[in-house]
């Protein structure tokens, strides 16, 4: 994985991804969840970017169900179902401060996402700005998805897979 502060953040032709676990996903992309929670901060640069919803299956809260790299075509459970755009990230310092927001975030008190005493010291909120559905127009053809920081992944169609493979790739 690479730091909050990787330069590839800042490639305006890296396409990355964030990794929901459905129902989540369904509920940021329709405009319902207008806050994703997360336990680490979202790198500065992806502010203001569109970035892809990667769908995954319902599993154990707070564990990505998915390896490192994800050949997209052969893991037919993880789809694009939208995307985003972060415009603000928020810090909860307090359990109070988190519950407060629990109409825009979604995490009820008795998940397994919510603030836990104890353990949980911050969360940060990723603000929505913008959301959209995947609508009926062709993916671009991704083959494979990469993990560069805990839930985002970046997305090589089979061109930028083949400049990987000749050293043109991590920029």
């Amino acid at each position: 994985m690479v730091p909050i502060d990787w330069q590839g953040w800042n490639c305006d032709g890296h396409t990355f991804a964030l990794e929901m676990q459905a129902p989540w996903a369904e509920a940021l992309t329709s405009g319902q969840k207008t806050i994703e929670t997360r336990t680490y901060e979202l790198p500065p640069a992806l502010i203001g970017r569109k970035i892809l919803i990667l769908q995954s299956p319902p599993g154990i809260d707070r564990t990505s169900s998915l390896g490192d790299t994800i050949f997209y075509n052969a893991t037919p459970h993880v789809r694009i179902t939208g995307w985003c755009i972060f415009n603000n990230v928020k810090r909860y310092k307090t359990q109070t401060e988190f519950e407060g927001d629990q109409s825009s975030h979604l995490v009820a008190p008795t998940s397994g996402f919510a603030w836990k005493d104890g353990p949980t010291e911050l969360m940060y909120g990723w603000v929505v700005a913008e959301v959209g559905m995947k609508d009926g127009a062709p993916e671009r053809p991704y083959t494979i998805a990469i993990r560069r920081l805990r839930s985002l992944f970046q997305l090589l169609t089979a061109y930028e897979e083949n400049d990987k493979a000749h050293g043109m790739f991590m920029k």
